[in-house]
């Protein structure tokens, strides 16, 4: 399966898709998804899929509201479908990957979507979500929320070894997909995923927070207003956060198995570099990037329990700051309500009989 390129994708089926299809523009049959014995055409960015109307009725009740108003078309016959397949044919806005990758969920799921090991692309997944959820195909919504959930976690040793790898055996992803995780956890209403898509947000250019990634088509995947002014928003907050558990990390406390006296030292040695305007290295928002590179490259002076008392600290703040994500971003590390409705309208072409 090849990766995909970026773009825009569409959320919920529009009357922009009724619109007509100027003569001339033969759409292409699809060299995957084209049953020779299907009876339904679906037109997609100059894309032809012929599939079976009746197997994607019963799993879409989107497609079952079409495919009902592709038969009263029928019936009024209401225009002549200029190519050569003398069935029903439906206009969609979707690119024509974005709906490849969901016609082949729907036709050969068991083995392309439902291994517990099949591991996808970030875009496939995402695609696979936004389609699914605006054809009301609740379980490929579910099995990809259940990929994207397994990068994106509100579990901190979850998320870890996800960041880590940047994926897992589910899905492999990039650092700015952060912001489509934000669009679709608001989009499903999945909240668990919000604390830590935002925080990772907050991570990016600030170019990038206002303006959004590039597509591949030349649109842009861009966070609401809403969510670019909580990302701008708690960038502040975070460096703050990064400060101060830095100075509770290095209180200069030493341990009370402390076995030299001159750890006291090391500890205001430290925290005195810190001081510095230009060279303090804390003047950023990754309060999740944990302390083990610091602890790895310096040269730290402490007799071991007070070493290893620093290194509980840390482990110690870093959850707490995990902990207050959520309520940082305003919002609840639980899934939220269900998935709202779309609306059903789409251009039904068909043969007069």
């Amino acid at each position: 399966m090849t990766t995909p390129r970026k773009r825009r994708r569409a959320t919920s089926v529009s009357e922009e898709e009724g619109k007509p299809k100027l003569l001339g523009a033969r759409p292409e049959k699809d060299p995957d998804i084209w049953f020779p014995d299907g009876n339904l055409v679906l037109e997609a960015g100059g894309i032809s899929f012929k599939v079976y109307g009746g197997l994607l009725a019963a799993q879409s009740e989107v497609f079952r509201k079409l495919l009902g108003d592709a038969a009263q078309a029928r019936r009024l016959e209401m225009e002549l479908n200029p190519f050569e397949d003398s069935c029903p044919t439906i206009r969609l806005a979707d690119h024509p990957d974005d709906l490849r990758h969901l016609l082949r969920v729907v036709f050969f799921g068991s083995s392309l979507f439902n291994s517990a090991n099949d591991g996808m692309p970030f875009l496939v997944v995402a695609a696979l979500v936004q389609l699914g959820h605006k054809y009301r195909i609740q379980p490929v919504v579910d099995e990809g929320i259940r990929r994207m959930s397994s990068c994106f976690s509100h579990e901190l040793e979850v998320w870890d070894e996800a960041n880590k790898n940047m994926g897992n055996a589910l899905m492999s992803y990039a650092a700015t997909d952060a912001i489509t995780v934000v669009n679709i956890a608001r989009l499903t209403g999945v909240h668990s995923m919000l604390p830590v898509a935002l925080y990772l947000c907050c991570q990016l250019d600030i170019d990038m927070i206002l303006n959004g990634t590039p597509r591949g088509d030349g649109s842009r995947e861009k966070l609401a207003p809403s969510d670019i002014a909580l990302c701008l928003e708690q960038r502040v907050c975070l460096c703050h956060d990064n400060v101060v558990s830095a100075l509770r990390i290095w209180r200069a406390t030493p341990s009370d198995d402390c076995e030299r006296r001159g750890c006291l030292r090391v500890f205001e040695a430290v925290t005195s570099d810190w001081l510095d305007y230009d060279t303090s290295g804390l003047n950023h928002a990754a309060t999740m990037d944990g302390w083990n590179d610091f602890f790895e490259n310096g040269e730290f002076d402490l007799c071991k329990p007070c070493f290893e008392m620093v290194k509980g600290r840390a482990t110690n703040e870093r959850r707490i700051l995990w902990k207050r994500l959520p309520r940082m971003f305003g919002v609840s590390p639980a899934s939220g309500p269900p998935i709202a409705g779309v609306n059903v309208t789409a251009d039904v072409k068909v043969p007069i009989s």
